[in-house]
């Protein structure tokens, strides 16, 4: 529509600017929202619609979350095209995603920088944490699964909740994710209105990234001022957070009109953190 075509060309902040106008334009950002923050608009690279819907309810049934490069496309209406979808799981639920992957075509493809070979192995449950790749210091595996001229998707298997290692990220314009029923954005205001990312961890892969985030338009803070740290309002004020707090940016998928995939709940916002 020339309403979609006009809106998709603004950023966030005029958006939000121009919603705040009157009735009449917040209700047409408001319709215009419903149709840009469709999760098929991420997952249609790799998946057909009914593919969306088994993944959506393998989502719900292993809690398994959309995150790295993925989700800020999502919150951002854009699309990397080198970018690979990244899924993070529970390395006890590996075993029944990677099966689904291989069942729709997909293939598993051994990384040359990882000591992972086979996809028995990755799916080992006694393999200890990573130690060298590409610095997934929580993950217990990290599966890369290609079918056709598809971008890969990355299967990364955690020790832990999914969640500890979206919190553990080395730059805060990462820290949004994807459950089966909602979309998070932890740091919205610095990500997407001030794009600003907080970086919180020094390495080489650290650098590597905040590079790679900069060329997408963000800005690098290696450092807070103790005014902004210690100024409730700000982004990234000191104490603690939820997960869908006022400051977070939350999104209601559109419903799959699968009882059985609508009605689970994630728990998400039960969770809390500190910067």
């Amino acid at each position: 529509t020339t309403e979609d075509s006009i809106l998709g060309c603004l950023s966030q902040a005029d958006i939000i600017a121009l919603s705040l106008t009157c009735k009449q334009l917040y209700e047409q950002v408001s319709s215009f929202n419903r149709r840009a923050y469709r999760i098929e608009k991420i997952l249609g690279r790799w998946f057909n619609f009914r593919q969306i819907l088994q993944f959506r309810n393998l989502q719900a049934t292993t809690g398994m979350l959309i995150s790295g490069s993925s989700a800020p496309q999502f919150f951002d209406r854009t699309v990397y095209e080198d970018s690979d979808l990244d899924l993070y799981v529970d390395h006890k639920h590996a075993r029944i995603i990677s099966q689904w992957l291989l069942s729709i075509g997909y293939r598993f493809k051994a990384s040359t920088d990882s000591d992972i070979k086979t996809l028995e192995m990755g799916l080992n449950k006694n393999m200890p944490e990573l130690s060298g790749g590409r610095d997934y210091f929580q993950a217990v595996a990290v599966l890369n699964f290609k079918k056709g001229r598809r971008a890969p998707i990355q299967l990364i298997t955690t020790k832990d909740a999914p969640l500890v290692m979206v919190l553990d990220f080395d730059y805060t314009c990462v820290m949004n994710f994807i459950t089966h029923n909602k979309a998070y954005s932890i740091y919205p205001h610095a990500t997407f209105i001030e794009r600003r990312s907080l970086s919180l961890h020094q390495s080489e892969h650290a650098s590597a990234g905040i590079l790679k985030y900069e060329t997408r338009g963000w800005s690098n803070v290696e450092y807070l001022d103790p005014i902004e740290y210690s100024n409730p309002a700000s982004s990234f004020a000191k104490g603690s957070r939820r997960i869908g707090d006022r400051k977070c940016w939350t999104i209601s998928l559109s419903p799959t009109l699968i009882p059985e995939i609508d009605i689970q709940r994630d728990f998400m916002e039960s969770n809390t953190w500190t910067l």
